[in-house]
């Protein structure tokens, strides 16, 4: 299992079906969405200067973010998690669409993407889950204020 948020904060379990090549770029582009046919993987900074997950993989598996690779191209909807997470507030590049968190392991012909180990899976989906919360109050008392 792996993680996907959506650009308006929700955090859920995403099934991939790994065994089937097509089937695993369908289910990762189907939940990115707005015909995503391309993602990119992201190691976004604060996933592990502040969330502290695995950044290389070397006998345990690393987490990295899949996003449309012409997210911004089609004008999707700013992810906030996502972008806060590659740090767009310092570069000013930012992350559209719909994200997904999945696993990175090594193997002896290369890197490959998995699911995430159901520990990581739990710390990551409380940990988003509790950003989304914060990010949602924040923009309410944004709004508030006007």
């Amino acid at each position: 299992m792996v993680i996907g948020v959506t650009t308006n904060g929700e955090v859920l379990p995403v099934s991939v079906d790994w065994e089937d090549c097509l089937k695993e770029h369908e289910d990762i582009t189907e939940f990115i969405g707005n015909d995503c046919t391309t993602y990119e993987v992201v190691r976004p900074r604060r996933l592990y200067t502040q969330l502290h997950h695995k950044y290389e993989p070397d006998d345990e598996k690393s987490v990295v973010m899949l996003v449309d690779e012409e997210g911004l191209c089609k004008r999707n909807t700013y992810n906030l998690i996502g972008s806060y997470l590659y740090g767009t507030d310092i570069h000013k590049k930012g992350i559209a669409g719909n994200v997904v968190f999945v696993g990175e392991e090594r193997r002896e012909d290369g890197l490959y993407l998995c699911d995430l180990p159901e520990k990581t899976f739990e710390t990551l989906k409380t940990q988003l889950t509790n950003m989304a919360m914060a990010m949602r109050a924040h923009i309410k008392t944004m709004e508030d204020k006007r």
